[in-house]
């Protein structure tokens, strides 16, 4: 505790004095950055937010006036913290620095007011004093700006980090387009290569009938499917260009679902498997009836293309105002780890989530499946879906796909 002759040293006349001024300082220093063009980002603060920790440095610039000990750290930590605030706060570096200059214009013309007031004092006295005060705000600004440069720092390794991760994405994702393409090409020539062979041995002037039957069932085995290829892998590039885009409609969704439901029941007829349909009756939205139909679509074929036994359940059903939901089980092989992984993968320009439980998923991929598979996504994507899909071997697979009801007029 100082004495009756510490306190008429210079330094404590000086501590009292900023102590009663305190308010007064800060509001001249709060107007002063207000007033400067060059410092806009203040002005988005409360009088608090601006204040900050500036009143405990002041208070510890008092303690080191009085020489209380420990008042250097907490110099140090209050100028660590008002760094990591105003970082927070989104302040860049110049304003940092800005503000401290006003801070310390504010002072020195206190320091001069002080002067008026102890016009008796000891230049010498008073020239200790003001280079306490200038060692104070230097200290202050370095502590900030190494409080920011190491949250600049941090910062710069995330986003390193989160490119890398991006960049890594986007390299699987391309791996994984081009093992869908070979798988799409292989499809393709062996269809070409069946309707060659049928083609060559039609050809052949010492054919029977019965193989002349056989190879014209061949042909047209395989025209249809080298059909669906071509159209799946058209949709695809158009997906992938960006040329597809919502047209917006007011539609029943579970009317939309019904006729899909009556236009592939042959096929699973053909297939000796069943197909059922449930949810109510209506279903309203606005949203884009042929995307909604394609995301279907492409489930519901996959499904019946791949399941042997069994068969195909497909499900709606309004979640609430905003969201519906449209599930497709089936009884097939489950997903092979190829077709699961690409649909778990976040495409490089979709926001809309997608989580994949692979349980006991096939080793080897069926032919083909995931062009479909692919499709469905790109349009989760652009209809601003979720999908969740779960996959079991032996068992099969459920497709859970959740979609808005609304969207903007135009496109979401």
């Amino acid at each position: 505790m100082p004495d009756a002759l510490d306190s008429q040293l210079p330094t404590f006349l000086l501590a009292d004095y900023l102590s009663q001024r305190q308010a007064a300082i800060l509001s001249t220093w709060h107007l002063s950055c207000e007033n400067d063009p060059a410092l806009p980002t203040g002005a988005s603060l409360t009088k608090e937010e601006f204040y900050d920790h500036i009143p405990e440095l002041l208070n510890a610039l008092g303690h080191r006036l009085r020489r209380q000990p420990g008042a250097t750290a907490v110099t140090a930590q209050r100028g660590r913290e008002h760094g990591r605030h105003r970082w927070h706060k989104g302040y860049p570096l110049g304003e940092i620095l800005g503000e401290f200059a006003h801070l310390h214009n504010t002072l020195v013309g206190e320091l001069r007011t002080f002067q008026d007031v102890h016009p008796t004092l000891d230049p010498d006295d008073l020239l200790v004093v003001h280079n306490l005060l200038n060692h104070l705000i230097h200290e202050s600004i370095g502590e900030s700006v190494s409080q920011y440069s190491l949250l600049q720092k941090l910062e710069a390794a995330s986003r390193a980090e989160e490119l890398q991760q991006a960049l890594d994405q986007l390299r699987q994702l391309d791996r994984q387009r081009g093992d869908l393409l070979r798988m799409a090409s292989h499809d393709l020539y062996s269809s070409f290569g069946a309707i060659q062979g049928a083609a060559f041995i039609l050809d052949q002037p010492e054919i029977s009938e019965e193989e002349r039957t056989e190879m014209l069932q061949m042909l047209q085995r395989n025209f249809p499917k080298i059909t669906a290829l071509l159209t799946r892998l058209m949709d695809l590039a158009r997906l992938e260009a960006g040329q597809e885009s919502l047209r917006i409609e007011t539609f029943d969704g579970a009317a939309v679902l019904r006729d899909l439901l009556e236009s592939l029941q042959p096929l699973a007829d053909e297939r000796g498997l069943f197909l059922h349909g449930e949810g109510p009756l209506e279903l309203p939205m606005e949203s884009d009836p042929v995307k909604v139909y394609r995301v279907a679509q492409n489930l519901v074929l996959n499904a019946l293309k791949y399941t042997e036994t069994g068969g195909v359940s497909i499900r709606w059903t309004a979640e609430n105002a905003n969201f519906w939901t449209m599930s497709v089980q089936d009884s097939g092989p489950g997903l092979s780890p190829r077709s699961a992984a690409l649909l778990a993968e976040p495409d490089d320009d979709s926001s809309a989530p997608s989580r994949i439980f692979p349980s006991e998923a096939l080793p080897h991929p069926s032919q083909g499946e995931g062009i479909g598979l692919y499709i469905v996504k790109r349009l989760c994507a652009l209809l601003n879906a979720s999908m969740r899909v779960e996959t079991r071997r032996g068992v099969g697979t459920l497709f859970q796909i959740r979609l808005p009801r609304r969207y903007e007029k135009g496109g979401a």
